[in-house]
C-alpha cells in the first residue's frame, strides 16, 4: 500500500526546513563554487530566479507591515508614547556602525600593498576609469519622495516605499472614522497571508541556498581578493564587533543572557548572511523576537520592516572601511575632523543605501571625494569583495533592528511602569 501523498509531501517539508538541510545545501554550494565554477556559474539563473521569487513576497510583506504597523502604534495610547524614544534611539545607534569602521579600518588597514596587488588595482581602476561618479553626500534625498509609488514598487526602490507607507500608516493613525479598525484588519489578513506565501517559497531554502552560495563563489576573483585582504578583515572584525555589541544591548534591554540572545537571532541572522539581504530575515526576527525574546509583536512589526531598510547599520559599516581603507593606499593623511566628516557622510549616505558591490559606488562617490580618492578605485574595491563582506553587512543589519526594537520595548515597558502609581 503506498503512503498518502500528503503524508510524502509533509515528509518531505520536514527534510527540507531541518536545519542540516539548510547547511548541506550551503556547503554543498560551496564546494562546487570551489572545485566546479564553470559549473556554479551556470546555476546564476537559477539563484537570481529564487531571490526574485524571495522578493516577491517580501514586497508585501512589508508595505502591509509598514502601514498597519504604523496605525496601530498611534491607535494605542500604551505605544504611541514610544515614538520620541524610538526617533532618538535610531539617530543615537547610527553613530555605532561608523566609530567602529573608522576604528577597524584604522588599525587593520595601512595602505601597504605587494607590487602585484597595487599592479592588480591599477589595471582595474583603468578599466573602470570611465564608470559614472555621479552622486553627492545626500544625493539619495532627491528621490527619496516617489511621485508614482506603484513606478516605486515596479523598481524596487525601498526607501521610497519605506516613505510612502509610514506617510500612509500615520494618515490611517490619526484618521477618526469606524472603517479605520476594518481596514487595520483587513491589512493584517492579508500579511498573514503573504506571510504564509512566504514560508512556502522558504521551504526551498536548501536548494536556494545550494546555487546562491555556488553562484558567488564561483564569481570571487582571488587574485583580487588578495591584494584587497585588510579591508576584508577590518569589515568582518568591525561586524563581529557590532554583532557582539547588539547582543550585550539585547541582553540587558530584555534581561536574557547573551546565549539566550544568540540561539533566538542566530536564524535570522543566518538566513540574512547566506541569502545577502536583510528583507529575507523580516518575518523570522519579527518571530523570533516575540517568541523568543518576549518582545511586543505590533512594535516588532513595526519596527523591523523600517529598520531593514532605514537603519542599515551594515552598508554603514561598509562605506566607512572602504573610504579609510582607500584613503590610505593613497597615502592621503586623515585628520580628526576629516573622519568625523567620513563618518557623518558615511552615516547619512548609508543608513538607507540599497544594493550591494558595485551598485554601491554612486554612493560611496561622494566619500571618496572628501578623501581625495578617485571614485573607479570604489567600483573595483566594492564590486571585487561583495561576495565576502556583503553577507556580514546583511546580518549586522539585522542585528541593529533587533536590538532597536529591544531598546525601544524596554523604554516603553519602563515609562508605562512611570506611569503607574
Amino acid at each position: 500500500m503506498k503512503p498518502p501523498r500528503s503524508s510524502i509531501a509533509d515528509t518531505l517539508l520536514t527534510v527540507l526546513r531541518h536545519p542540516v538541510s539548510v547547511l548541506t545545501g550551503v556547503a554543498g554550494g560551496l564546494l562546487l563554487g570551489l572545485y566546479a565554477s564553470p559549473l556554479a556559474v551556470l546555476l546564476k539563473p537559477a539563484a537570481d530566479a529564487y531571490v526574485t521569487l524571495l522578493s516577491m513576497c517580501l514586497l508585501p510583506i512589508l508595505v502591509l507591515a509598514l502601514i498597519g504597523g504604523v496605525a496601530s502604534l498611534l491607535r494605542k495610547e500604551q505605544t504611541r508614547a514610544i515614538l520620541p524614544r524610538l526617533s532618538v534611539l535610531f539617530f543615537v545607534g547610527l553613530a555605532l556602525p561608523a566609530t567602529v569602521g573608522i576604528l577597524t579600518a584604522e588599525l587593520v588597514t595601512d595602505g601597504r600593498l605587494s607590487g602585484q596587488a597595487t599592479t592588480l588595482l591599477g589595471n582595474s581602476i583603468a578599466t573602470h576609469a570611465s564608470a559614472s561618479q555621479d552622486g553627492s553626500i545626500l544625493g539619495f534625498f532627491e528621490t527619496i519622495i516617489p511621485a508614482n509609488i506603484f513606478d516605486a514598487l515596479s523598481t524596487g526602490r525601498y526607501v521610497s516605499i519605506v516613505v510612502f507607507c509610514v506617510l500612509t500608516g500615520l494618515a490611517l493613525g490619526r484618521l477618526s472614522h469606524d472603517g479605520v479598525d476594518q481596514t487595520l484588519a483587513v491589512l493584517d489578513t492579508l500579511y498573514r497571508a503573504f506571510i504564509l506565501l512566504f514560508d512556502w517559497v522558504l521551504s526551498l531554502l536548501p536548494i536556494g541556498l545550494f546555487c546562491l552560495v555556488a553562484a558567488n563563489i564561483a564569481s570571487v576573483d582571488t587574485a583580487m581578493l588578495d591584494a584587497l585582504g585588510a579591508f576584508v578583515m577590518s569589515v568582518w572584525i568591525g561586524g563581529v564587533i557590532l554583532l557582539a555589541c547588539y547582543f550585550a544591548v539585547i541582553s540587558v534591554a530584555m534581561r536574557k543572557t547573551p546565549w539566550k540572545v544568540f540561539r533566538a537571532l542566530r536564524g535570522p541572522l543566518g538566513l540574512a548572511f547566506v541569502t545577502d539581504n536583510p528583507l529575507v530575515a523580516l518575518y523570522s526576527s519579527v518571530d523570533r523576537l516575540e517568541s523568543e525574546l518576549d518582545c511586543d509583536r505590533d512594535l516588532a512589526e513595526t519596527i523591523v520592516p523600517f529598520g531593514v531598510l532605514a537603519n542599515q547599520h551594515g552598508q554603514i559599516l561598509l562605506l566607512t572601511c572602504a573610504t579609510v581603507f582607500m584613503a590610505h593606499i593613497y597615502e592621503v593623511a586623515l585628520t580628526i575632523p576629516a573622519l568625523l566628516v567620513i563618518a557623518l557622510a558615511s552615516t547619512l549616505s548609508g543608513a538607507a543605501a540599497v544594493g550591494g558591490g558595485a551598485s554601491l559606488a554612486p554612493v560611496l562617490a561622494p566619500l571618496l571625494f572628501i578623501a581625495g580618492v578617485p571614485a573607479a578605485l570604489g567600483l573595483v574595491v566594492l564590486g571585487t569583495t561583495q561576495a565576502i563582506v556583503a553577507p556580514l553587512c546583511s546580518a549586522v543589519t539585522v542585528g541593529a533592528t533587533c536590538a532597536l526594537t529591544a531598546m525601544t520595548q524596554s523604554a516603553s515597558e519602563k515609562a508605562l511602569g512611570e506611569e503607574q502609581p
